[in-house]
């Protein structure tokens, strides 16, 4: 079996938890959410405190899973290529499949704005502009499968792989 990595790509509010919750639960994939690792280490995930700490502990989780279950979500923006390859490069998986969430901006702020923990709108509109003009194509990343969160074929193919 092969070790994969299937990261989350879009802006806040855009759905990526929902989303990867029930998709975890659909195939039995742990989840690791950059999230929950903020809540853990700082006790509040609205604190966003040392990047390096919490990716580090982020990264140091997703590699047990995937040395355990050879398979593992891992929930964050991934709204640049850097972020995109940082987590390959540290996670050194067989196979990689990017999941594009929805990328209206006006769902994702008006869903933003009903969240406990609201992102500021420049930053999200920042990251909405990051993905456009650094669209998921990675050549770098191998072996990679590139999916819209509402495209059929990724739920046939992830019962394929699986």
């Amino acid at each position: 079996m092969e070790r994969t990595l299937i990261l989350t790509i879009g802006i806040p509010g855009s759905g990526k938890s929902t989303f990867v919750k029930e998709l975890g639960e659909k195939f039995n994939i742990k989840v690791v959410s950059s999230d929950k690792v903020r809540e853990s280490l700082y006790g509040d995930e609205e604190i966003q405190g040392d990047y390096n700490e919490v990716f580090d502990e982020v990264y140091r989780q997703v590699n047990h899973w995937l040395d355990l279950y050879e398979w593992c979500i891992l929930d964050a923006t991934h709204c640049t290529r850097w972020s995109r390859w940082a987590a390959v490069a540290r996670t050194c998986p067989d196979r990689v499949i990017y999941i594009k969430m929805n990328q209206d901006i006006d769902k994702a702020l008006a869903q933003n704005a009903s969240r406990k923990r609201v992102c500021p709108e420049h930053v999200i509109r920042r990251m909405a502009k990051n993905l456009l003009k650094e669209p998921p194509r990675d050549s770098e990343v191998r072996n990679l499968y590139i999916y819209s969160y509402d495209d059929p074929q990724l739920i046939y193919d992830l019962e394929q792989l699986k």
